[in-house]
């Protein structure tokens, strides 16, 4: 959290690799820490955070391109997936 706001930047603990680790540090969508929020029970925090580039997704679209890493919508009605990138 402390480097997270001297930075501010995205910067996360990975369970998986035991880790502080940047988003986007290797691919270089990074993010801009714009506000932290703590819950009522002050055991979580939300980050609101803008992109510095373009995409914020490690993958792209098929045309090669960045995106949101939230380019899917569930259908309610349906129960799939819609793809909001094409």
């Amino acid at each position: 959290f402390r480097k997270a706001l001297a930075e501010r930047a995205l910067i996360l603990w990975s369970t998986s690799r035991k880790e502080l680790w940047k988003k986007g540090k290797t691919s270089g969508e990074t993010f801009e820490l714009v506000e932290v929020r703590v819950n009522c029970e002050q055991n979580s925090l939300l980050y609101r955070v803008r992109p510095r580039r373009a995409g914020i997704c490690h993958t792209k679209n098929k045309k090669g391109q960045p995106r949101n890493c939230y380019y899917r919508r569930l259908n309610f009605e349906t129960g799939n997936l819609e793809n909001l990138d094409p």
